[in-house]
């Protein structure tokens, strides 16, 4: 990842309740690809990084996306718990 990278994932999670950040073990093995212009061109297989959904629930702002997870039973507290124990959680 370049140098302030990971900031600018964290300031783009924290600008939108909407905004999820692909995990990128699946965005690209999934059959996505960077399009002529360099815009992101989706192929509808991605998942949403279980980073991003720990950041923000280390940071106390789980976005739209993490909340249904936990609803629907997809994504669990114990699990977003394990994963801040290996991320970066400071805040941009």
């Amino acid at each position: 990842m370049t140098a302030g990278r990971l900031d600018d994932i964290k300031r783009t999670l924290l600008s939108s309740d909407q905004e999820v950040f692909f995990c990128h073990k699946t965005t690209y093995q999934g059959g996505a690809e960077d399009g002529e212009e360099g815009e992101y061109q989706s192929s509808g297989r991605e998942s949403y990084c279980m980073g991003a959904m720990a950041w923000l629930y280390a940071n106390s702002r789980l976005n739209l996306a993490t909340r249904l997870g936990i609803l629907l039973g997809n994504v669990a507290i114990d699990e977003l718990e394990v994963a801040t124990k290996v991320i970066n959680t400071a805040a941009p």
